[in-house]
């Protein structure tokens, strides 16, 4: 179990977990073991926010947190419209207040997603450029410029300014309407002490 899937050379050369959001990225094969869970019993949906309950559920514990997300070994679990948000700070310099070059939102079920791009067309266009320089320098190879294949699979990916992976049920304006929801709740702010702000950047989220 991973938070998050890997480009692992899709789209013409894509490499990292980085950016674009794609179903490589989005979708994480997971596996759940239990002598007492039959795999009737499992749906092959699920969300990240449902393993914690799940887990609990198991358990015999009750969250007194009473954290999002729900149990999906209960039998009224019903999988729904996972949103993501993602930013692009170059050189992790967001702590600072860099403004992010590069944001997209998407929505995704287990038919597929709507990504819609932020940004103008050249922040997303210099995103893509340095995107591909860090993947190349993550690769550990020499560079050898912007390959064919990448310009013509990944650069659409970045410069549309919306894109559908598959065959989503939610219709794209519902999408979006669920989106600008989430993003009106994510703008809210908390200040880190300093051991939680330390502890983020060691594991490379700051």
């Amino acid at each position: 179990m991973s938070d998050h899937g890997e480009h692992l050379w899709e789209y013409g050369g894509l490499v990292d977990h980085v950016h674009p959001v794609t179903p490589e990225l989005v979708y994480v094969p997971t596996i759940l073991y239990h002598p007492d869970i039959n795999d009737d019993d499992l749906p092959t949906y699920i969300q990240h926010v449902d393993l914690l309950p799940t887990v609990f559920d198991i358990l015999g514990i009750e969250d007194e947190f009473q954290r999002d997300g729900e149990s999906f070994l209960s039998s009224d679990y019903r999988p729904r419209p996972a949103p993501n948000l993602t930013q692009f700070h170059p050189g992790k310099l967001s702590r600072v207040g860099y403004p992010s070059l590069y944001t997209q939102e998407s929505i995704w079920d287990h038919e597929g997603g709507h990504v819609f791009n932020q940004q103008s067309t050249s922040r997303r266009l210099i995103s893509y450029l340095m995107d591909q320089a860090l993947e190349r320098k993550a690769m550990g190879g020499r560079w050898r410029g912007y390959h064919q294949s990448t310009l013509r699979q990944a650069l659409p990916l970045y410069l549309k300014q919306y894109i559908k992976h598959g065959t989503p049920n939610i219709p794209k304006a519902v999408a979006k309407t669920i989106l600008d929801d989430v993003e009106s709740l994510s703008s809210a702010t908390a200040s880190l002490t300093a051991e939680t702000e330390q502890q983020l950047e060691e594991l490379g989220y700051i």
